[in-house]
């Protein structure tokens, strides 16, 4: 029987991969997760995700920090949201989780899509990874200015 997310994956990791200086490198893909991630910027604790849900319309992609100090860098990008919003040419939203929450995150999710249409999956993860792209470069100055843990 055919896994959803493996076929959806490798199907994402093909489009990364015929993108020429792509700034994230392909990996191994994920067998029954709906998402997939990457450690960036250069710092422990900063990733990307991009996900999905079978049974949903949606597909996003998700700015998160995961470590120890996570609440202050969180608080100190949040403050720039603006300017981030505006470097990285989209308007992210930026989610305070509860404290008992591990991770902090800004998403950017795009609506009204049918992930179980294959042949719309080319223009999902194209959608992906240009939002990807514009996240990556469009915070990794912000990050580098955070002060190290």
């Amino acid at each position: 029987m055919d896994n959803f997310y493996e076929s959806y994956w490798a199907a994402f990791m093909t489009e990364l991969e015929r993108r020429p200086g792509f700034p994230l490198k392909s990996k191994k893909v994920p067998k029954n997760k709906n998402w997939i991630g990457w450690s960036c910027f250069g710092r422990k604790g900063f990733k990307l995700l991009a996900s999905l849900d079978q049974h949903s319309d949606w597909i996003c992609i998700n700015f998160g920090i995961d470590m120890r100090d996570q609440k202050h860098h969180f608080s100190t990008l949040y403050s720039k949201r603006l300017q981030i919003n505006s470097d990285v040419g989209l308007e992210l939203r930026w989610d305070r989780l509860p404290p008992e929450k591990s991770a902090t995150q800004a998403v950017i999710t795009k609506w009204g899509v049918d992930v179980q249409n294959r042949s719309d999956w080319v223009k999902q993860h194209a959608w992906m990874l240009d939002v990807i792209e514009k996240l990556y470069t469009g915070m990794l100055c912000h990050i580098e200015a955070l002060p190290a843990n």
